[in-house]
């Protein structure tokens, strides 16, 4: 992959994207696939892929860009593996895997969680919101959103991440917070 000055990213230039990039990567992944333990398995494939494939690749986006769709589109394959089959026999018709009484549960918890999101979301202050909301819900890059509010990228990253320690600490659970910032985009 060509770097700006024309070389190929270098060691040190991987290693701090993957530090940069890999809790945000896993919370996209697990938006798609809701476990995190297969989230975090498709961030490491995806990292590993880049890496083999890193001379070849011709990005035409930001990086962070570029990863959110490879493992938009990682998750979206391995859902496909993972259908519910339909099973026909001479007396019923089955999907395995369906449970309506779980699947209403789990909705109802989300829904809940969103809510829980929405209010810890409300008590940032009005700049930072405005910042958290343009990085998670509108998808912009850092840079798009320095431009669009004419601030600093610095300012953008320290508000970002003060917001994110915030909804952290509102909520009291980190789990909770991929749950519900997978969910962000809803509402």
């Amino acid at each position: 992959m060509a770097q700006e000055n024309g070389g190929i990213i270098t060691p040190d230039q991987f290693e701090s994207f993957v530090k940069d990039n890999y809790r945000f990567l896993c919370l996209v992944a697990f938006r798609h696939v809701g476990d995190m333990d297969v989230a975090k398995d498709m961030v490491q494939d995806f990292f590993l892929d880049f890496w083999n494939r890193r001379d070849r690749l011709n990005i035409q986006t930001s990086l962070s860009a570029y990863a959110s769709r490879a493992i938009k589109y990682l998750c979206m394959a391995y859902k496909n593996k993972q259908r519910p089959t339909i099973s026909l026999d001479e007396h019923s018709l089955e999907i395995e895997g369906f449970d309506a009484g779980a699947d209403l549960d789990h909705l109802l918890k989300n829904e809940m969680m969103h809510k829980r999101l929405e209010q810890a979301i409300d008590k940032l202050p009005v700049e930072r919101q405005k910042i958290f909301l343009l990085s998670n819900k509108e998808g912009l890059t850092y840079q798009q959103i320095a431009d669009r509010l004419d601030i600093s990228i610095n300012t953008v990253k320290t508000q970002i991440k003060k917001a994110y320690a915030f909804i952290r600490e509102d909520m009291g659970d980190l789990t909770v917070l991929a749950i519900l910032l997978s969910s962000i985009k809803n509402f």
